[in-house]
């Protein structure tokens, strides 16, 4: 392990969406909130704290909105699972970029990992901080390669891997690449987002991003899943890890 890698997992920061209303999910789950919908019996965000703390990330600070009292309630402050939990509440919702700003008080680190709290991906988190400390980007989002990337729109990726643009759901079918829901992102990004508005990520900040070419793309061929749909959360019970 290098240097750059070594420094990256003792002192980087997570940021977890997970405020949001879960709509299409509520059906199933009138009860809970989506980041927590059970698989196999363990809460789906419980899959991707155990990937974090294998590559040795355990500062995690969840953004809660929506029934936020149990999500504090499972996992407290995180002695359970020998990570550090913190919370950035949100009173109203503020949209992604919106919850990512008010939780700019809990981030110290130069850059920090972003994920959706509803998407599971299989990655390299050492191999993704690499990347995005070695080019110049202010965000470097996962990549990941579906054979059928309709459902969830796609990625237009240079050579470079520089993401030139985002094609809607619909636009474009078969393989491709699509956006993952987990980032990497410096804290100038933190610059961008207006305080105590409601903001998009994918609207509002990512066309600047791409206009700038601040933007990258980390390749994965790893597993990815999101919860949003209740059929995609039956089938994760056969593609996440077992948790031990």
């Amino acid at each position: 392990m290098n240097d750059l890698a070594r420094a990256s997992e003792s002192t980087i920061q997570v940021v977890i969406l997970v405020g949001g209303l879960g709509t299409r999910l509520r059906a199933a789950l009138p009860d809970l909130p989506k980041p927590i919908a059970p698989v196999r019996g363990r809460p789906f965000l419980e899959y991707l704290l155990a990937d974090l703390k294998k590559s040795g990330i355990k500062h995690i600070v969840f953004c809660v909105g929506y029934q936020a009292e149990k999500i504090e309630a499972h996992f407290g402050d995180g002695a359970r699972y020998a990570m550090q939990v913190e919370y950035s509440r949100e009173r109203e919702l503020l949209g992604t970029a919106g919850a990512l700003k008010l939780a700019q008080p809990f981030i110290a680190s130069e850059d920090f990992l972003m994920l959706n709290g509803d998407c599971y991906n299989d990655v390299d988190f050492q191999g993704l901080l690499l990347q995005h400390q070695s080019t110049p980007a202010s965000a470097t989002l996962v990549a990941a390669y579906l054979e059928d990337r309709m459902r969830f729109g796609s990625l237009k990726i240079d050579s470079e891997k520089r993401v030139l643009g985002f094609e809607e759901k619909g636009a474009a079918t078969g393989a491709g690449f699509i956006n993952a829901g987990y980032y990497a992102f410096n804290r100038s990004i933190l610059n961008l987002i207006p305080a105590g508005e409601v903001c998009s990520l994918e609207r509002d900040i990512f066309p600047q991003l791409v206009e700038s070419g601040k933007m990258f793309a980390f390749e994965n061929h790893g597993a990815f899943i999101d919860i949003g749909l209740p059929e995609e959360w039956r089938r994760a019970e056969n593609l996440l890890p077992q948790l031990k």
